[in-house]
């Protein structure tokens, strides 16, 4: 199977209502950071150099330092030369091997959708490690003409304490296909929800 991009990566639960998100890339990044110590804040070697101009709040960055890619989510930025991430990370000397993944969610018909085309199957992979709140999940279609609505193909909920891995094989190539999430009750603690998109590709 050949991978058409993820909808979510270590995903914690932030809404009672639909959102619609998805990994739009995997970007070299440029300039040397540190952390100093174990440390959640993250800046630039050299003052003014910018580094994280193109990083955004949620997106994920992983700086290869010690023989290890260590993962991490932006949680603030204060300015381009510094963030702040989800847990602490020790970069004591410094690295200038690292990359940034954007993610981008929301509530509208125009997010969360990757592309389905060029394939003669495609599947949904969950892989919910962690549901430490209930989770209702929706996967829509939507086809590739102007103004097209999405149209729900499977609704699910999962409750919590149980991890989930599941394929679900998406029936209708139409154009494009999303997955939305939503805590079903409360937000207990962290979850931890992983999903892509494959598929077999046509011949």
């Amino acid at each position: 199977m050949i991978d058409k991009g993820e909808f979510y990566l270590n995903y914690d639960l932030d809404s009672a209502s639909y959102k619609y998100g998805k990994i739009t890339g995997h970007h070299p990044g440029f300039g040397g950071v540190i952390a100093s110590g174990l440390n959640t804040t993250v800046d630039a070697i050299v003052g003014g150099s910018a580094p994280f101009a193109p990083v955004l709040v949620g997106d994920y960055v992983w700086f290869q330092y010690g023989g290890a890619v260590l993962k991490r989510r932006v949680v603030t930025k204060p300015t381009n030369d510094r963030i702040t991430v989800d847990s602490v990370i020790d970069l004591y000397n410094g690295t200038t091997a690292w990359d940034f993944l954007p993610f981008r969610i929301g509530t509208t018909d125009e997010h969360g959708w990757l592309s389905t085309e060029g394939l003669a199957r495609a599947f949904v992979l969950f892989d919910f490690d962690t549901i430490a709140d209930a989770v209702d999940v929706s996967v829509e279609v939507r086809g590739r003409a102007p103004g097209e609505k999405p149209k729900p193909v499977f609704d699910a909920s999962y409750a919590a304490g149980t991890p989930l891995r599941k394929a679900l094989e998406i029936t209708e190539l139409v154009g494009s296909v999303r997955l939305g999430v939503k805590a079903a009750a409360g937000f207990a603690g962290t979850n931890d929800l992983t999903a892509s998109l494959k598929g077999h590709e046509l011949r």
